[in-house]
């Protein structure tokens, strides 16, 4: 708990101040390893804290929530980036010399962690007994990964759905690193009209949250899901 309290929050106070571009790089690196870590444990949490017949609606309720959250952090992220420059031609001498508008940004999302600790901390989860828990072994890991390669090779639908993600994420990942240019060079913009161009994008996903949740009981997945990827793809 110490270390999930404290680790964050070092972490991105830390993020402003790389001495040099594979610095920056390797502490971006560390910085989404313990997202990683963090996003499953996440997600298989929620069968432990919801009834089966709502595994759909709470999925659905916890992309939402997700998406809610970077949408309107990016707004508030781009709100505060734009405060801090107009407070800096305001008062050049003190801020302009001694406060940078991105690295207070940093310092005020690194607070964000403490508080999201603490509530995580207070979840309500299940206590598992010695017998329940899982012993975890290498042996065990690569009988999982062979497992899961024998139930990918014999479910092609599986098979579809990850390449299309993953086809998906290497066109959206796209906007992430083009947009930044596009905003500056040909837009003429901000860092702050980025995090708008940014929110706008994220709440197209947080729609697609709730029209999931909504369709279904009136379509079927597999439907929905190619639907989805087809009007991503125009």
């Amino acid at each position: 708990y110490t270390t999930s309290l404290l680790t964050p929050p070092v972490l991105f106070l830390a993020l402003p101040f790389p001495p040099n571009l594979p610095a920056l790089c390797l502490h971006v690196f560390v910085i989404e390893t313990f997202t990683i870590v963090y996003g499953p444990a996440k997600d298989a949490s929620i069968p432990d804290l919801v009834e089966g017949e709502q595994l759909t609606n709470a999925n659905s309720l916890n992309m939402l929530t997700l998406y809610a959250s970077m949408a309107f952090g990016t707004a508030v992220a781009g709100s505060i980036i734009g405060l801090f420059a107009w407070l800096a031609r305001v008062n050049p001498e003190f801020m302009g010399r001694y406060v940078d508008p991105n690295k207070a940004a940093f310092v005020i999302d690194s607070l964000t962690f403490l508080v999201s600790a603490w509530l995580i901390y207070h979840i309500g989860f299940k206590r598992l007994s010695g017998e329940e828990r899982v012993r975890m072994s290498t042996e065990q890991v690569k009988n999982d990964f062979r497992e899961g390669l024998r139930y990918l090779r014999g479910n092609p639908l599986t098979r579809i759905v990850l390449i299309l993600t993953l086809t998906c994420f290497l066109g959206g990942g796209t906007i992430y690193v083009l947009t930044v240019g596009f905003v500056k060079y040909v837009l003429g913009g901000s860092n702050s009209l980025f995090m708008y161009i940014l929110t706008t994008l994220l709440f197209g996903m947080m729609g697609g949250s709730i029209l999931a949740g909504v369709l279904k009981d009136r379509v079927r997945k597999e439907r929905i899901l190619g639907l989805a990827i087809t009007g991503f793809g125009l």
